[in-house]
């Protein structure tokens, strides 16, 4: 339940990013795609230890606030910037 409610607050904020950047360039998608992808690989043994260890709370807050949130409002944003770059593509068709 509270991975679900941070991520919606990191899509909220993602989209709240979205809309205060410029239009991206094709390059620049390609690169925040292969970042998020790779930071949310990188993010699966957090959430196995956040699973295997909920003893310490503060523990538990940190990861979830220095760590999970940062990287789900990082690949909601390269979804954002994905979608925004497809839709301009194909308004120009």
């Amino acid at each position: 339940m509270t991975l679900a409610i941070y991520a919606v607050g990191a899509a909220l904020l993602a989209v709240w990013l979205d809309v205060r950047r410029p239009a991206p360039s094709l390059g620049r998608v390609g690169i925040h795609a292969a970042g998020s992808f790779l930071a949310l690989q990188l993010l699966l043994p957090a959430l196995r230890a956040i699973e295997a260890d909920r003893a310490e709370s503060m523990r538990l807050v940190a990861i979830l606030l220095l760590l999970i949130l940062p990287v789900f409002v990082y690949g909601f944003f390269a979804l954002c910037r994905l979608l925004r770059l497809l839709a301009d593509l194909r308004s120009l068709r």
